[in-house]
């Protein structure tokens, strides 16, 4: 439980400094403010999409091995 309560709050903070970075470049350089926002959370996808796939890899290898 306080795993999941640690990445709760982990994700949250990690969300608040990134919109803060935004918001703080966004009135001088929108471009790449936006392309910063769209960059992190394509990334984020990716990466949680890239982890989901690992993890059933793994977990067929375990199957099979029994």
């Amino acid at each position: 439980m306080l795993a999941l309560g640690t990445g709760v709050i982990g994700g949250f903070t990690t969300f608040s400094t990134l919109m803060l970075d935004f918001a703080t470049l966004a009135p001088r350089h929108a471009i790449y403010a936006t392309l910063l926002l769209m960059l992190n959370l394509l990334g984020g996808l990716l990466a949680a999409t890239a982890g989901f796939l690992a993890s059933k890899l793994v977990g067929r290898r375990d199957k099979k091995q029994w």
